[in-house]
C-alpha cells in the first residue's frame, strides 16, 4: 500500500472538485442559454430564449451577441485541441492500453464540427459519417476495436435514446439516402462547456496564483470577453492545490513564470 507521504503528494491532483463545479454550474445557469429544439447552426439559435433560466442575468434571457461569439470561438478552439490531443494519444506506442478510445477521438471530432457550425451558422461544418469512418480521422481500421462495423454501431448507439449526448441529421434534409451528419445535443453541449470551463478555470487560477505575465490578460478575457464570474477562479484557488514550487530558485521561477501555466 502507498505510504501517507505518497498520498499527501497526490493531494493536489483533485482537490475539492464539487465546490468548484458548483460555481461553474451556477455560472452556466445564470449566463448560458443552450436551446434544446433549435439546430445550433441556425441563426435563431443565438436569440432563442425559451430555455433561459429564471435566474439568467441577461435582458430577455438572451446572451449578448459579442459575448456569445467570444465564447463560441473559445469552445471551438478547445474542441480542436482536445481532438488533436486524443488523436495523438491514440497513435502513441502504449505498452498496454491507450488512455483514450476510438470513440473518444470520434466524439471530439463531433464537438469540433458542432462549435464550428455554431460559429459559422453553417451546417456544412458538421462531420459527416464518411469522414468519421474514413481516412480523414484515421481511426477506423488502424486501432484495436475500431473496425468500420464497430464504429458505425457506436455512432448509432450514441445518437439513440432520450438522454443522448449526440444527434444526427441528414446532410440533405428530406433525403433519406444522404449521409448522416453528427453534432452535440443540447445536453452534450452543456457537458462540453462544463468540462472546458473547468479546464480554463484551472489555467487562469494558476496564472493568477503565480502572477505570470499572462495573468492580467487572462482575467480580462475571463471576465470581460467571456463574462464569467471571478468567483469560479476564487473557488479554484480555495479548493485546488498545485505542486509546490516555493523550493525552486527565485531566478528560475521568475524566468519560467509563463511556462508554469502552459
Amino acid at each position: 500500500m502507498p505510504n501517507n507521504n505518497s498520498d499527501r503528494n497526490m493531494d493536489y491532483v483533485i482537490g475539492n472538485l464539487p465546490n468548484i463545479l458548483s460555481e461553474i454550474d451556477r455560472c452556466m445557469e445564470e449566463r448560458y442559454v443552450i436551446p434544446k429544439n433549435v439546430y445550433p447552426w441556425r441563426t435563431v439559435y443565438w436569440t432563442d430564449n425559451n430555455y433561459s433560466s429564471p435566474t439568467c442575468v441577461y435582458e430577455d434571457g438572451i446572451v449578448p451577441t459579442l459575448i456569445r461569439t467570444y465564447r463560441t470561438m473559445w469552445l471551438a478552439n478547445e474542441a480542436h485541441n482536445i481532438l488533436i490531443e486524443r488523436r495523438y494519444q491514440m497513435a502513441m506506442p502504449w505498452v498496454q492500453l491507450s488512455p483514450v478510445t476510438p470513440w473518444a477521438v470520434m466524439s471530439a471530432a463531433i464537438a469540433v464540427g458542432t462549435h464550428e457550425a455554431v460559429l459559422k451558422n453553417d451546417k456544412g461544418a458538421l462531420w459527416r459519417q464518411r469522414g468519421l469512418l474514413g481516412p480523414n480521422l484515421g481511426i477506423v481500421g488502424n486501432f484495436p476495436g475500431a473496425s468500420e462495423r464497430t464504429m458505425r454501431q457506436q455512432l448509432e448507439d450514441n445518437t439513440s435514446g432520450d438522454d443522448r449526448l449526440y444527434e444526427k441529421v441528414r446532410m440533405i434534409e428530406g433525403d433519406e439516402q444522404s449521409q448522416w451528419q453528427y453534432y452535440l445535443s443540447a445536453k452534450g453541449r452543456h457537458s462540453f462547456v462544463r468540462l472546458v470551463m473547468l479546464k480554463r478555470a484551472l489555467w487562469v487560477a494558476r496564472a493568477w496564483k503565480d502572477r505570470t505575465s499572462t495573468a492580467d490578460a487572462l482575467r480580462v478575457q475571463w471576465e470581460d470577453r467571456f463574462d464569467h464570474p471571478w468567483g469560479i477562479i476564487e473557488a479554484v484557488l480555495d479548493n485546488h492545490d498545485w505542486p509546490e514550487t516555493a523550493h525552486m530558485h527565485p531566478d528560475y521561477r521568475e524566468e519560467n513564470r509563463l511556462e508554469l501555466v502552459q
